[in-house]
């Protein structure tokens, strides 16, 4: 019950992590408006957040392998409300560029870092499980932000939203280390750490690329959801700001209990028999294609309606996206190099939030803008995603690729 209890807070750790992100998005057109941006330079400042956001993964997700998750998540908290506090004064434009760095770069170890503090405490087969619960954190927060910080954008201005989000990450760092008291990471012990395989042997892992490839497709279109899909109800499809706030509330409402089913459903696979290679990898890479889909379909979409079934379709395909690749990498990498692995691929997954922003911004305005230009942006970015799920399908064997890890760690001196 206490793994369960950390595991619940864990959540509220990536609910106040995605929060953050999503309130970048919802607070685009005041944001744009007030600093007067064009889509380019919006589209490279939303970018910036993960200038060294891949970097930190790494590092962090490095050193979680040899410094204990009771000090590390909350000093990552820390960083977070550093970044957002000075924002609630008028900023200039390189203020802003360097408050969105500082952020990405405590927020690119997030998830890593999190999954490892719960995959520490639960064995392989109940992961799936946990990553849901931990991950269900990510429409919760990013829910609530749709709730209150267009609210908040609304009466007060989006310099205090990003000022309140900045102590709701104090206070989760100040619960932490209570909590991780209570159930304490079990330590991991010296022979197991003698057998750790080269970190190139690690990440030159077929089943690894294609947890990358995969990842770099899904944060594709989670990045272009939480910086681009809010305006672009705005400005193509119609809605208001408390509308958009509205419609994303529901849709990442709707992702809790879909981060849950995701989890139970793989898990059941597992239990039925089925290998790795289909009840992780095969339904990752369904998800992801159903995502490409729905950016293509927004490309034609010319109703408000059918704009928001495709838009739930976008954020609803990450969901079996990032429930299912961590356990992929926790399967194969030995567990003392869990954390390097994750941080690792979520680090070149992370590229595509780099690049997603800023690319859909460019053919934004090389089309000229409005509706035209995001059709133009939607069928690119879907085009490149389908792509993608192929590579990722032709390349993660999860199942014979432990395998060949476990072999080459029993064999270690």
């Amino acid at each position: 019950m206490r793994r369960w209890v950390v595991t619940v807070v864990l959540s509220l750790f990536m609910a106040a992590n995605f929060a953050d992100k999503a309130a970048f998005g919802l607070a685009a057109v005041p944001i744009m408006r007030e600093m007067h941006l064009s889509s380019t330079t919006f589209g490279l400042l939303g970018s910036s957040f993960f200038l060294l956001f891949a970097l930190s993964a790494v590092a962090v997700g490095r050193l979680g392998d040899r410094v204990s998750t009771t000090w590390l998540l909350p000093a990552m908290a820390i960083v977070w409300s550093a970044a957002q506090l000075p924002l609630l004064a008028p900023v200039g434009l390189a203020a802003f560029f360097g408050c969105r760095i500082l952020l990405g770069a405590g927020e690119g170890p997030a998830l890593p870092v999190a999954l490892h503090a719960a995959y520490a405490r639960f064995p392989d087969a109940q992961r799936p499980l946990v990553t849901a619960v931990v991950e269900a954190g990510v429409p919760l927060g990013s829910a609530l932000a749709a709730l209150a910080v267009t609210r908040m954008i609304a009466t007060s201005g989006w310099h205090v939203a990003f000022a309140v989000l900045g102590i709701v990450s104090l206070v989760w760092a100040c619960a932490w280390p209570l909590c991780a008291r209570w159930s304490p990471e079990p330590r991991i012990e010296r022979a197991a750490r003698a057998a750790d395989v080269p970190v190139r042997v690690l990440i030159g892992n077929r089943t690894i690329l294609g947890v990358m490839a995969a990842g770099f497709g899904g944060y594709w279109v989670s990045a272009l959801a939480v910086v681009w899909l809010p305006s672009y109800l705005q400005v193509s499809a119609g809605l208001t700001e408390i509308a958009v706030g509205t419609v994303l509330t529901v849709a990442w409402l709707v992702q809790i209990p879909l981060f849950l089913a995701v989890g139970w459903f793989s898990g059941y696979l597992t239990g039925r028999g089925a290998s790795s290679n289909v009840a992780r990898a095969g339904l990752a890479t369904a998800g992801l294609a159903v995502g490409g889909a729905a950016m293509l379909g927004l490309g034609w979409a010319t109703s408000a309606p059918v704009s928001i079934v495709l838009t739930a379709l976008c954020l609803s395909s990450t969901v079996v996206v990032v429930t299912l690749l961590p356990p992929i990498v926790a399967e194969v990498a030995p567990d003392a190099q869990r954390s390097t692995g994750l941080g690792v691929c979520l680090a070149v997954a992370s590229l595509g939030g780099v690049l997603g922003p800023l690319t859909f911004g460019r053919l934004i305005d090389a089309a000229g803008g409005g509706t035209g230009g995001y059709r133009a942006a939607f069928l690119a970015s879907g085009a490149l995603v389908v792509v993608v799920t192929l590579v990722a399908q032709a390349l993660m064997r999860p199942r014979e690729d432990a395998e060949r890890i476990r072999q080459l760690t029993a064999s270690a001196p």
